[in-house]
């Protein structure tokens, strides 16, 4: 997935995000095939629809279908300067995305509805990133393996305790976050760095209940 963030933190957008808040194309960015798309042209930089199905794994004629479709949500656009219109490579037209409305902002139900559709395709895109690695973790190298990890616990605190929090941790990933380079940082990456997917998840607890031990064995 590229770059992209939902409403919360008090600099949101951030300088130099597109933000995304018609629901149409918000459905847009909500499907598996174009997750894929828009990430490989932010991270990887221009390609055809032949290009995208080598990166992507989906047909040239699907990829052209899903190119059109973030085209015509402005999501991406040909590059003009090749002049033939079948081998025109297309771009992203941003390089990092913040998606939503404002925190507290009422939603009609067709936009709640869009917006839920990009948190959970967020979700599942992160989960299938974080799987990959895990199933063949013990390929990598032991620097890797001791670097990259899973951290989970439970936090007691209050709205704006978590509002700063997650001000504070979005600071200190900011200089190493992709976003704002140019298009391409896959050709550009320092030696010995590669990309790594960051997932921060900060949601209350509808049911804490659930997380009392069972005492009626």
């Amino acid at each position: 997935m590229p770059p992209l963030e939902d409403s919360g933190p008090e600099t949101w957008p951030r300088e130099g995000q597109l933000l995304v808040q018609d629901p149409k194309t918000m459905r847009a960015i909500a499907h598996p095939a174009r997750t894929r798309i828009l990430e490989r042209l932010v991270l990887g930089g221009p390609m055809t629809a032949t290009d995208c199905s080598g990166a992507t794994g989906l047909s040239p004629s699907a990829c052209s279908y899903h190119l059109r479709v973030l085209g015509q949500a402005g999501l991406v656009e040909e590059v003009p300067e090749v002049e033939d219109h079948r081998r025109r490579p297309w771009r992203a037209t941003f390089t990092s995305l913040a998606v939503g409305t404002p925190a507290g902002t009422p939603l009609s139900p067709g936009e709640a509805s869009a917006e839920l559709a990009v948190i959970r395709q967020i979700i599942a895109h992160s989960d299938r990133m974080a799987l990959a690695y895990f199933e063949q973790e013990q390929q990598e190298e032991t620097g890797w393996r001791q670097a990259a990890g899973l951290e989970q616990t439970v936090l007691d605190v209050t709205a704006d305790e978590l509002r700063s929090l997650r001000n504070r941790l979005v600071q200190l990933l900011q200089p190493y976050s992709v976003q704002g380079r140019p298009a391409g940082p896959l050709h550009h990456l320092r030696p010995g760095s590669r990309l790594v997917n960051v997932d921060v998840r900060l949601t209350p607890i509808l049911d804490p209940g659930a997380l009392a031990p069972d005492t009626t064995t």
